[in-house]
């Protein structure tokens, strides 16, 4: 029962940490490209792209991390318990990085820009 209970507080201390540095990232995607160039679609597209891949691999990653935590839960609580923290911890932030995917979706794919200034 301890390692159970090792077990859990370890994976949630690394989802934690996943956390962190997924919002730090959407942080960074904002600051490459605010709303002003997504909205005029300009955009430094190797960064965005950059950007955009280490957001996909973090995705990965909370999905491998929720996964995990999921196993050491199972044991432990019932799935409507886990699914409730899931709901309240992990979803807002699955969402707003789906929210981010659409919204840069077609700014990663433009290849030709209207000449400055914009009216």
């Amino acid at each position: 029962m301890f390692s159970l209970g090792v077990s859990i507080w370890s994976s949630i201390l690394s989802l934690s940490g996943l956390l962190r540095k997924i919002q730090s990232r959407l942080k960074l995607l904002n600051t490459v490209a605010p709303e002003y160039n997504r909205k005029y679609l300009f955009v430094r597209r190797y960064e965005l792209n950059f950007f955009l891949s280490g957001l996909r691999n973090l995705k990965q990653s909370l999905i491998s991390a929720k996964q995990a935590l999921n196993r050491h839960l199972i044991e432990l609580y019932s799935e409507d318990v886990i699914n409730e923290w899931f709901d309240l911890y992990l979803t807002p932030i699955e969402n707003q990085i789906n929210t981010t995917f659409i919204e840069f979706e077609t700014v990663s794919n433009k290849i030709t820009w209207p000449r400055r200034p914009l009216t």
